[in-house]
């Protein structure tokens, strides 16, 4: 009786624009006697029968050997995008298949989803020429800018207007320079003041509930809390001597400095009517 087992060469599948592609099943012989392999797919996830095809499907296989299966996909254009699955099953051709089978991995095939487009690369001579031209630009504007006639004199008068948002500069006067402006405005930068606001400092509020009523203002006054004791009437006609709190608001917990806690306890007799 063989002992087999199964792998898959991907656990997902990409088609071509057809809808077409190919998966491989490895089926090994574990055991210690040739034996003949068969291979049946089993479509999962709404794929159907027709979209696999197995050329050879039973084929001899000696003790410790391996065979490749291949599995052509071709799932028909009418069918809708999305992801189907399909696994792969070997068993011996000579025993029932319930006694012998392995089963692949799932292996996921895509189907509706378009490759995306790969840019194409420039060549090195492409990028060679940008670097040219970018250097020729840089040496025509340091000749228009620098370039003059050193053997002409050149007198200038220069009038400076400052105003708190341009400074403008007038040049006049002889010169053989190639670039020779009449007006140049230089646009000063407007600082805009920036404001920063700290977020608050949160403190851990205890929880005094079921507290006698002097043992909780003691100790929220050791936070910086704005406390506030309301009386609860419903607890008037028990027979307690020293008023307890029950309820507070709010509860235990992580609260800005400074926030109001109400905390309400039931009256002492000496403190009828609340």
């Amino acid at each position: 009786m063989g002992s087999w087992q199964i792998g898959e060469s991907a656990t997902a599948l990409g088609l071509d624009p057809q809808g077409r592609g190919e998966v491989t099943f490895t089926v090994t012989n574990a055991s210690t006697a040739a034996d003949r392999a068969v291979l049946t797919v089993h479509p999962l996830d709404g794929a159907a029968d027709g979209w696999f095809t197995v050329t050879e499907p039973m084929r001899p296989v000696a003790a410790g050997a391996s065979v490749v299966f291949p599995v052509g996909v071709a799932v028909p254009s009418s069918v809708a995008a999305g992801t189907y699955g399909v696994q792969g099953v070997a068993y011996s051709a000579n025993t029932d298949p319930s006694e012998t089978s392995a089963t692949s991995k799932r292996v996921s095939v895509t189907v509706g989803a378009a490759a995306a487009p790969t840019s194409p690369r420039l060549p090195w001579w492409a990028f060679a020429a940008i670097g040219a031209a970018v250097l020729l630009v840089v040496i025509v504007v340091g000749v228009l800018l620098l370039g003059g006639d050193d053997s002409a004199e050149t007198s200038a008068e220069t009038t400076t207007t400052t105003s708190p948002e341009t400074t403008t500069t007038t040049a006049g006067g002889g010169g053989g320079g190639f670039l020779d402006p009449s007006v140049l405005t230089i646009p000063r930068p407007v600082f805009e003041p920036t404001t920063t606001t700290a977020p608050p400092v949160l403190i851990e509020v205890p929880d005094t509930v079921g507290e006698l009523r002097a043992a909780a203002l003691a100790q929220l006054s050791d936070f910086d809390v704005r406390v506030e004791v309301d009386c609860d009437l419903r607890f008037a006609g028990l027979p307690v001597d020293i008023p307890l709190v029950v309820d507070q608001d709010p509860r235990t917990g992580r609260h800005p400095e400074g926030s109001e806690v109400v905390i309400v306890s039931g009256p002492s007799p000496q403190e009828l009517p609340c």
